[in-house]
């Protein structure tokens, strides 16, 4: 499982998304923002390959909540 902020130096973690998509589409990835995105841009990432889309700020148990769902998934 990988982590992502999508506020990260040097390279975004949308654009660290789209590199570990590009090399392992299997792999389970997701992003955590402040940002909100309309259910139709979460639609689209979620096509792209990622498994979450986490907005701050959240409690521990919904945090561990949506970790234990990406981890079940096949």
């Amino acid at each position: 499982l990988i982590l992502l902020d999508a506020m990260m130096p040097e390279l975004s973690g949308w654009d660290t998304l789209n590199k570990i998509m590009a090399q392992d589409r299997k792999q389970k990835v997701a992003l955590i923002t402040i940002m909100q995105v309309s259910d139709g841009r979460r639609q689209a990432l979620l096509s792209q390959g990622l498994n979450e889309y986490i907005v701050k700020p959240f409690s521990k148990e919904t945090f561990l909540s949506k970790i234990r769902k990406i981890l079940d998934s096949k």
